[in-house]
């Protein structure tokens, strides 16, 4: 409360965005209570089929707080999404995606946006275990980091000259150096989670898909609650209700709402897995072959996101690694082809230009 009421909005040209999950409704919550209550609220829809769910709980909670509640959905393919996404990060998130169709409504509409960056790392133990506080405890952070990195399947797409540069265990040595910063802290996990995922790669939601036309408050990353709720033992954290109690202690008149789906595996419709895998294919048409990716790994599981339903979830990480990796070959020439349509000025006496 005191971390949002630091940072009230200057006029009413302000707008939060709405999930069905905690972060979202208690900031909305406390704005109402501080007497800044949105005209309106913003979602996304109809980019995964567990959406659905998550857009129940969003409009209940509009429509308790008398806020109107808006969706927007999506428009263009998960091809073109993840596409954009990866050029429009830098490389340096494999998730946002999804935020994109919004953040190009929202440009320009509103001074101020709140957003729930941070809020379900330390008060709801994202990814806490535990087992894993269990190893953190006893030293063992070479198993920790392996159960932190167990995508052996996700690795296998990926080609062997690729795996001999960057081998598996070179990247769990350099994740070992950066568990030990976090060893004796009270949630060692969390506060790595926190200072990795949260720093380098969530916030680029809040700080580059939504662009610099609007201020963009996060209050659950605001330094006093974030050293609080880092002080708070990991094991207090283990069932994950931390936050909703929370919730249903500061507003009881708002607890009959259901909170969205809890970590539930992310689910497309039979239609858009089909559209994603037929893009896939086109652009793997295109390509002879791809020093990065194992095609020999890669077509065989897109052919069966065709033929069989229980699978074809499978490509929401197929298609996301796989194009990540594809656009990353291509980068080289990319750049060079925008350096012929774009040359800078030649280097001069007064004016040189660092290429």
């Amino acid at each position: 409360r005191a971390a949002l009421r630091r940072r009230l909005p200057k006029d009413d040209n302000f707008t939060v965005l709405l999930t069905g999950g905690r972060d979202s409704r208690h900031q909305l919550y406390e704005l109402c209570l501080a007497g800044h209550k949105p005209k309106i609220g913003h979602s996304i829809g109809e980019y995964i089929v567990a959406a659905n769910v998550e857009m129940e709980a969003a409009a209940a909670v509009a429509k308790a707080t008398g806020v109107q509640h808006r969706i927007t959905n999506q428009v263009q393919s998960a091809f073109a999404l993840e596409i954009r996404n990866n050029l429009g990060t830098n490389f340096c998130a494999d998730e946002h995606s999804w935020l994109w169709p919004l953040a190009d409504y929202l440009r320009g509409k509103y001074n101020t946006i709140y957003d729930g960056l941070g809020g379900s790392i330390f008060d709801r133990g994202f990814q806490l275990t535990e087992t894993r506080l269990d190893l953190c405890e006893s030293g063992r952070l070479h198993e920790l980091a392996d159960d932190l990195m167990n995508k052996e399947e996700t690795l296998s797409i990926l080609s062997d000259s690729l795996k001999t540069l960057c081998p598996r265990e070179l990247a769990i040595s350099h994740l070992v150096e950066e568990l030990r910063i976090h060893i004796g802290t009270p949630n060692p996990i969390d506060s790595f989670l926190f200072w990795t995922r949260t720093r380098r790669e969530s916030v680029l939601s809040s700080y580059r898909v939504l662009d610099r036309s609007h201020t963009v408050f996060c209050p659950f990353i605001d330094l006093a609650l974030v050293d609080h709720l880092a002080s708070l033992p990991g094991r207090m954290m283990l069932d994950h209700n931390f936050h909703d109690e929370t919730i249903h202690r500061a507003f009881p008149q708002y607890a009959h709402i259901p909170f969205g789906p809890k970590g539930d595996p992310l689910q497309m419709s039979w239609k858009q897995s089909w559209q994603l895998t037929g893009e896939l294919s086109a652009l793997l048409a295109t390509r002879q072959r791809s020093q990065f990716i194992r095609y020999s790994f890669l077509i065989p599981r897109m052919m069966r996101c065709l033929i069989d339903k229980k699978y074809s979830d499978s490509i929401l990480w197929i298609g996301q690694f796989s194009l990540y990796f594809l656009q990353l070959e291509a980068l080289p020439q990319q750049l060079e082809q925008f350096n012929r349509q774009h040359p800078l000025p030649s280097a001069t006496k007064t004016n040189a230009l660092p290429r």
